[in-house]
């Protein structure tokens, strides 16, 4: 039997405050990963299968995804994925001094447009509010209805921001596991969450009009997915707000 009892070779017991460190460290680490972070709380680019998606409640999903090459039948890189909050107008609201320098040169971009777009009319002036700050914003907010919500941005934004919540949402309610889910299941989850895209793909014209249960089930979708300030999570949830709001006074005039 050994019986040495040198100091480099005797296992010295572990005292119960140690090993209770060592449990919360190991919790700690784990719940980090959950929330796809690591324990020194760095993002974690995680691995992704567009097939079973995942998602964190709260969180935005940045996808990188990389096309096979039909030649050499390779990926210029592993499809992967990082959880982030996503940025609010709060965040923006922040740190207006600092980004103040590169709006205002955006500002000026979309300046020029419009005095492109005077000059195109043939005048030979034009009044200094034609494009002053005001008349700017009233030009964005209307091409922002023509170009930047399209029906494909919204659509585009929606796989982005919404689909993966959705999903596991969806599975979720099924009480179904997503790491274990069948290919039928997930068929019959992805027509429900095209039916939900193919709403918000709506709210691209300004005339659509949701009955109520369309609007309850819409504005729970952003909540669930955690984008009540998201930029566009934010913008929908008012013009459904809104919607509903006229839908009630219409019902109360009856």
């Amino acid at each position: 039997m050994n019986t040495n009892t040198d100091s480099n070779t005797t296992i010295q017991p572990v005292s119960n405050n140690e090993a209770l460190h060592a449990s919360q460290d190991l919790a700690a680490q784990v719940a980090a990963t959950e929330q796809g972070m690591t324990a020194t709380e760095n993002y974690l680019f995680n691995d992704y299968d567009p097939k079973t998606p995942i998602s964190v409640i709260g969180k935005r999903t940045s996808k990188l995804l990389y096309k096979t090459n039909p030649k050499t039948h390779l990926a210029a890189g592993k499809n992967s994925c990082v959880f982030l909050p996503a940025i609010s107008g709060k965040d923006v609201e922040s740190k207006l001094v600092e980004l103040s320098e590169y709006l205002c040169g955006y500002l000026e971009t979309v300046q020029d447009k419009m005095i492109r777009e005077l000059h195109a009319t043939g005048a030979a002036s034009f009044s200094p509010d034609k494009v002053g700050i005001d008349s700017i914003i009233s030009y964005l907010a209307s091409t922002a209805t023509v170009s930047r919500l399209s029906g494909d941005d919204i659509k585009a934004w929606f796989d982005s921001n919404m689909h993966d919540g959705l999903v596991v949402a969806f599975a979720e309610s099924m009480s179904l596991d997503i790491e274990d889910i069948t290919e039928e299941d997930l068929g019959r989850i992805e027509i429900v969450v095209g039916s939900y895209k193919s709403k918000f793909a709506m709210l691209a014209s300004g005339k659509t009009v949701f009955k109520e249960e369309d609007i309850v089930s819409l504005t729970k979708a952003i909540a669930v997915c955690g984008l009540e300030e998201d930029m566009l999570g934010s913008r929908f949830a008012a013009r459904l707000g809104n919607m509903k709001a006229k839908t009630d006074d219409m019902l109360l005039s009856l």
